[in-house]
């Protein structure tokens, strides 16, 4: 058993590795869009975008996602080449009393209270500002001490986003007929892939599995790429001026391709009304 730990942290860190270099092209995509969504406003709108939460939250996923994958490799290096010239290697990475354990204990904390707080406020804004829908996220994300917690939170914010993208779904099914794009749609709107690395991760857990230690180190990255996948999508968006109206004349936040119903039309030919 004594190799398994480095063993089990060296793969942690290159699937880790890989997936932040996935985090980081969509976090500067996302910027990216965002920023030229706004290239055609006045400084003042600019530089409101530069204080939005989106992108503020972005800033600071971005750093702390980046602070805990840099800890995760120094904590390897160390356990390597300089803890007793990398002959315990096993006993370091197994000693929770490390400062780079608690400093990535802590930065690992932090990530997802961020990402938590970014999903509360995409919540918020799907739901049109209703404060009444984000009460119990936003109790349960201030009172949370354990990981159980985190899972609340999660499940809540994701199972509001659902009701709210599968609502908008029906509006607009006499536009969207392809299945396919539905579920992706869902898919990315709702996170699910956070919601499936925590389940993974759970059932590791409960398994005593090594494995766990994998869905531990990257947990933080992935929270990162599901919320970096919504905003690119919505970034992307903005940046074609996009605002699909349905039927009967609502805009729905779902559709990235037009920005009005006549340009939708023009596209497709006018829409036809059931009798």
């Amino acid at each position: 058993m004594a190799g398994n730990s480095l063993a089990i942290q060296l793969a942690s860190l290159c699937l880790v590795s890989v997936l932040y270099g996935i985090f980081t092209v969509l976090c500067l995509s996302s910027s990216y869009f965002l920023l030229a969504s706004r290239s055609r406003q006045s400084p003042h709108e600019r530089q409101h975008v530069l204080r939005s939460p989106i992108f503020v939250g972005n800033l600071v996923l971005f750093a702390s996602i980046t602070a805990h994958w840099s800890l995760t490799v120094a904590r390897v290096l160390q356990a390597m080449f300089y803890f007793r010239h990398g002959t315990e290697a096993d006993l370091y990475l197994n000693d929770m009393s490390q400062p780079t354990n608690i400093a990535q204990s802590a930065v690992f904390v932090f990530c997802l209270s961020v990402y938590d707080a970014l999903m509360i406020h995409r919540v918020w804004v799907l739901w049109r500002h209703s404060k009444a829908v984000v009460i119990f996220p936003v109790c349960t994300w201030l009172a949370y001490t354990a990981r159980v917690s985190i899972v609340q939170v999660a499940t809540a914010n994701i199972a509001s986003i659902i009701w709210r993208v599968w609502i908008a779904s029906r509006k607009l099914r006499a536009f969207w007929n392809d299945p396919t794009t539905h579920i992706i749609s869902i898919f990315i709107e709702s996170a699910l892939l956070w919601i499936a690395w925590v389940a993974f991760f759970l059932a590791a857990y409960e398994a005593q599995s090594c494995l766990q230690n994998i869905g531990n180190l990257a947990g933080p990255v992935i929270a990162g790429i599901s919320l970096m996948l919504i905003n690119a999508r919505v970034g992307l968006g903005s940046a074609f001026d996009s605002e699909l109206y349905t039927p009967d004349g609502a805009p729905t936040t779902l559709s990235i391709m037009f920005t009005t119903r006549e340009a939708f039309d023009v596209e497709h030919g006018p829409h036809k009304e059931n009798t």
